[in-house]
């Protein structure tokens, strides 16, 4: 498992070198005409999905670049505001970035003279914790607190820790789900971005998001793209039956995973952010 996460790391350095030429090159034009674009979200929220969604847009590039205000990676050095930054400010044209990036103002007027097109994507914090216990605990070995959940006795135990988080002293900050969702939740005002509910990928509204998604890329770019043949083609990927094997790609697994007594303890933590992104109406559903 290091092996492989060396490999990549090596990987994504490479595919890193075209990017910073690419870069250093470019001209205001350039971004007008292949703007940058920046997958955001909350982790376990659908980023990786939505990047390989826009993917599908002519001339975009992936060079792996990612941008998190935490690195999980266990040998990894904590980010600071001013790395992200310089990340943000070197963008390429065309260039599609995953990211889970905190809130921050001074990131605005960079992305705004980068021409980026900003996306964030949120998801049922139900549906996250949920994902995001089991792929700590047993597909995500570079993680921090890969080890940590692994000592956990069982799932309920594990899905417990994803909600009340910890103010132990581990190199990895991680409070309760509430608190961990508040550092993102100012880019659901930014009128700058494009919003996405992950659900309305996967479900009936499918067809409408995906198109009012290539639309707001359309809307920054100067070029000239034949707007229904990206929309089939964004279609195809999510329509793909790889994109619905996986556990993250799933809506309301917590329905069948979570017991009444973890229903009851979400709510006690993060019941108000529920309702607050519209998942419910009231604290009803704790019985459902």
């Amino acid at each position: 498992m290091i092996k492989n996460r060396f490999f990549r790391k090596s990987i994504t350095g490479l595919k890193q070198v075209p990017r910073k030429f690419y870069s250093s090159i470019a001209h205001d034009e350039d971004y007008v005409e292949y703007p940058p674009i920046l997958c955001n979200s909350f982790p376990k929220s659908g980023s990786h999905l939505l990047s390989s969604i826009l993917s599908v847009i002519p001339g975009v590039k992936n060079f792996g670049t990612v941008t998190n205000s935490l690195t999980s990676f266990f040998d990894s050095i904590p980010t600071t505001k001013e790395d992200i930054q310089y990340q943000l400010t070197h963008l390429a044209p065309g260039e599609i970035a995953v990211g889970h990036l905190f809130h921050d103002t001074t990131y605005i007027p960079i992305l705004q003279s980068k021409n980026v097109v900003n996306y964030f994507i949120y998801r049922d914090l139900r549906d996250v914790i949920i994902s995001e216990a089991y792929d700590i605990a047993f597909t995500h070995s570079w993680h921090k607190l890969h080890k940590y959940f692994k000592l956990l006795r069982d799932m309920e135990e594990r899905i417990a820790f994803t909600i009340d988080g910890t103010t132990s002293n581990f190199s990895y900050s991680y409070p309760n789900i509430y608190q961990r969702f508040q550092s993102y939740k100012n880019w659901m005002v930014d009128k700058n971005i494009f919003l996405i509910r992950f659900e309305d990928l996967l479900g009936e509204k499918r067809v409408t998001t995906v198109s009012q998604i290539v639309d707001f890329y359309l809307s920054r770019t100067s070029r000239k793209l034949d707007r229904t043949e990206i929309i089939n083609q964004a279609l195809k990927i999510i329509d793909s039956k790889n994109v619905h094997l996986f556990m993250q790609n799933k809506v309301s697994i917590w329905r069948q995973k979570l017991s009444t007594r973890q229903k009851q303890h979400f709510a006690e933590i993060a019941g108000d952010l529920l309702v607050e992104l519209g998942y419910e109406a009231n604290q009803k559903w704790i019985s459902s």
